[in-house]
């Protein structure tokens, strides 16, 4: 049996969250049974419903893999929503306690790239999602700066051309 804080962290899948939502939907609810109930109606897609309940439950974690679970979310959730200057604010509070959890920060890294491509910032989006480079610092919470073009080896010249 899987502890509430567990299956609040752990990845869930669409049949998941059909599975789950009525269950959490009545009882007692915990921190982590909130986590969880927000998470499946973001699987659901009830964005709104979604995004003010892992709003409203950000303050309140404590656990910081949690933070970074519910920020992340977050991140995600302003890419449907289109919010895009949340996403900076979001990022930068999951960055540091997403380094625990390697599945929790490639989430982060995948929604921190979908937020950038809708952005139009595609070589941004590229590098992020490949390296990590170009998370927003949580000191600044700056956009990152956009990458140097890439150059190609060959010249016109290396390929015969005057």
């Amino acid at each position: 049996m899987t502890t509430p804080r567990d299956a609040a962290l752990a990845p869930l899948s669409r049949i998941d969250a059909e599975r789950l939502l009525p269950e959490l939907s009545t009882g007692r609810q915990t921190l982590e049974r909130r986590v969880l109930r927000a998470r499946c109606l973001k699987y659901l897609e009830s964005f709104d419903l979604a995004w003010a309940e892992l709003n409203a439950v950000l303050p309140l974690v404590k656990d910081p893999l949690l933070v970074a679970r519910v920020a992340g979310d977050l991140l995600h959730l302003s890419y449907y929503l289109v919010r895009r200057d949340d996403s900076v604010r979001f990022a930068a509070i999951a960055e540091a306690p997403a380094a625990g959890d390697p599945l929790l920060l490639a989430e982060l890294r995948l929604g921190w790239s979908i937020v950038r491509t809708a952005a139009n910032d595609v070589g941004t989006a590229l590098v992020f999602a490949g390296t990590g480079a170009g998370m927003p610092s949580p000191r600044d919470g700056r956009p990152p700066p956009r990458p140097a073009a890439v150059r190609c080896s060959r010249t016109r010249s290396a390929r015969g051309y005057p």
